[in-house]
């Protein structure tokens, strides 16, 4: 089964796993899923979308929770996403 995280990868051919150097939000970028940990605390893994949305203020990519990132991919996240 694939990931949301390689399912990204494999689609937009960008994204990265990276290390919290502080306390962030998961974005819920692959929708509200019940397994989200919220918070990435600092020296947690999270997946770095590299999606950028520079007419809305968005200059770096959103930060996904390693459990929303690792769920398995669900073809209407973006439906939940907008919702």
């Amino acid at each position: 089964m694939i990931t949301n995280a390689e399912h990204h990868r494999q689609l937009e051919d960008k994204g990265v796993w990276r290390t919290a150097s502080a306390l962030k939000r998961c974005s819920h970028y692959f929708g509200d899923l019940a397994c989200c940990g919220r918070a990435i605390k600092a020296g947690e893994l999270y997946f770095d979308t590299q999606e950028r949305v520079p007419d809305a203020g968005i200059k770096t990519g959103f930060a996904v929770c390693a459990n929303c990132a690792n769920a398995p991919h669900s073809a209407d996240f973006l439906r939940q996403r907008t919702s």
